[in-house]
Parts: structure tokens; C-alpha cells; sequence
């Protein structure tokens, strides 16, 4: 088993204290009563994630969206958020007994503060210092539109799709940087599983295969 080195330690210590400053600035709104009521797609989102975490299923047709006829579910939208944050929901309240609002708004914080972790294996990948991988992950951290779509209030797709995605490229780039066929293999997986739960969480990833294809054909020139 492998020491864990004073500089491992270090950046392990640094990349938690960046995840926790992520969480604290998307809660601040929330710790100081500023933030807004889960109103409109929020609303929506929320309501598909209390019958995640009370039924453990979807209902076909939400009938409280989509004045007068509803809207079918799973037709015209990706349901990966109301099982993650359905089943985050689940296992919180047995430790803490807190409602649904409360822990939506902890998983969408901590989902946008999480990408500091892909970040920094990226930046590592593309061979940048440990130093500078750092830096790149306080960056994406505290990057004003990212920090703006993943305040506890703004519960929707953003958070866990941008980390899903980030992930995916952080294991694309480690595949094509690894110089063993077993680590290549290894980051492979991890990036198409990353891709595959990027796009039941966000329609924005369907972008993803399209801008890979373009990349292969002029990383191949």
C-alpha cells in the first residue's frame, strides 16, 4: 500500500478545504435568509425528487406542470437528478432528520463545489503542476457563472450535469496522458460511465459526442 507523502497530503487537505468553501459560498444565501422559495422549475424538480424519495418511482404525467394538461416526465426529460437527489435524501434524513428542502439545497451545493476534484485531475493530465491544478480548482470553484447556476436555491440540472461532465473529461484526458494499457483501459470506463450519467441528468451532454467526434478527427491529423 502506498505512503501517503507529506505533498499528497497537502493537496488532499487543500482539495477538501476547496470543496468546503465551494459548499459554504452556495449556502451563504441560505445560511443568511436571503435566498428565494423553490418556485417554478425548481418547484418542479423538487416535487419529481419527493416522489423519488417517497415512492421510489416517477409519476408519468406531473400534473402541476405544464397548465392544463401536465407534463409527461420522462418523455421530454432526463429523471438522473430526482434519483440522485432522491436517494442523497434518503440516506441524509436517517442521519440528520432534516426535510427535502433542506437537502436539496446540500446536494446542489456540494455537487457544484465537487468539481473542483475533475478539475484538478485535468489540469494533471494535461501535465500541469500540482500547484497549478490547485489554483485551477479554486478557479472552478468560485468561477462567478458556475458559483451563480449551483447556489443551494438553484436546484436544477447545472450542478450535477457540470460535474458529470467535468468528470468525463478529466477521465478522457487521463486516458489519452496514462502510459499503461490497464490505466488507459481503467480511465476509459470511468469516462464513458461518466458520460452515460451526465445525459440522464442533463440534455446539455448530448453536445458532449459531437465535440469528441471533432476533437479525434483533428487530434488524428
Amino acid at each position: 500500500m502506498p505512503r501517503l507523502t507529506t505533498g499528497r497530503a497537502t493537496t488532499i487537505a487543500v482539495l477538501l478545504a476547496t470543496v468546503a468553501l465551494g459548499v459554504a459560498l452556495r449556502l451563504i444565501p441560505w445560511w443568511r435568509g436571503a435566498d428565494r422559495d423553490l418556485l417554478s422549475d425548481p418547484a418542479f424538480h423538487l416535487r419529481m425528487t419527493r416522489a423519488v424519495s417517497e415512492r421510489w418511482r416517477l409519476p408519468v404525467v406531473d400534473s402541476l406542470a405544464s397548465a392544463p394538461v401536465g407534463r409527461e416526465v420522462g418523455r421530454w426529460l432526463p429523471t438522473g437528478l430526482y434519483w440522485a437527489a432522491g436517494s442523497f435524501h434518503r440516506v441524509a434524513a436517517v442521519i440528520d432528520r432534516r426535510d427535502l428542502e433542506t437537502h436539496a439545497r446540500v446536494f446542489v451545493a456540494l455537487a457544484g463545489a465537487l468539481i473542483a476534484l475533475p478539475v484538478y485531475g485535468a489540469a494533471r493530465a494535461l501535465d500541469w503542476g500540482r500547484a497549478a491544478a490547485l489554483v485551477a480548482a479554486l478557479v472552478a470553484v468560485t468561477l462567478p457563472a458556475h458559483l451563480h447556476r449551483s447556489f443551494g436555491y438553484w436546484f436544477r440540472y447545472e450542478p450535477l450535469g457540470t460535474l458529470l461532465i467535468a468528470t468525463h473529461v478529466a477521465f478522457s484526458l487521463a486516458a489519452l496522458a496514462v502510459t499503461t494499457r490497464r490505466a488507459a483501459r481503467a480511465a476509459s470506463v470511468g469516462a464513458a460511465v461518466a458520460l452515460v450519467a451526465s445525459l440522464a441528468v442533463w440534455r446539455v451532454a448530448l453536445m458532449l459526442p459531437v465535440l469528441e467526434i471533432a476533437f479525434v478527427l483533428l487530434y488524428g491529423l
